[in-house]
């Protein structure tokens, strides 16, 4: 299945002083400012929303996708990077994207939760066999059937 995003409903989405190839009048999400935000921010974002399972009802989910969007960062790192260094989406660049939507099924809480969890788990396991630490592996695969 594809992934497909609109940005009509969203009131950050407005013409920049830029034109295409073709002439045509370049659009790009604005920060309450006015400044600019980057297509690659976007970008993530969008893809974002399969990362967090959230495929946004959004001014509705609005505060759920930051919080997600935050959390995801913290647990597992940013969403993209630049010049070869992390660089974590802000709040404010995810408010700015409120009115986008995408087909992505929304799940709740818990599910996102479990699915970063397991994420976790996955890459304690490569770090744990990668040391040749087996019985902390072995501890931590009780641990994750006993939940």
């Amino acid at each position: 299945m594809s992934l497909n995003w609109n940005f009509t409903g969203c009131p950050s989405w407005k013409a920049t002083e830029e034109k295409n190839e073709d002439g045509k009048v370049r659009y790009a999400m604005h920060l309450p400012d006015g400044s600019r935000i980057p297509w690659s921010v976007t970008d993530a974002l969008i893809w974002a929303t399969m990362m967090v399972d959230i495929g946004w009802d959004i001014p509705k989910n609005i505060d759920e996708f930051v919080f997600r969007v935050a959390y995801y960062q913290k647990a597992l790192g940013a969403m993209m990077s630049t010049d070869a260094k992390e660089r974590p989406i802000t709040s404010a660049e995810v408010r700015a994207h409120a009115g986008m939507s995408t087909n992505v099924a929304t799940t709740t809480r818990k599910k996102f939760y479990a699915k970063v969890a397991r994420i976790v788990e996955q890459r304690v396991a490569e770090e744990l066999d990668a040391d040749g630490d087996a019985a902390a592996k072995i501890a931590m695969t009780k641990w994750s059937r006993g939940r």
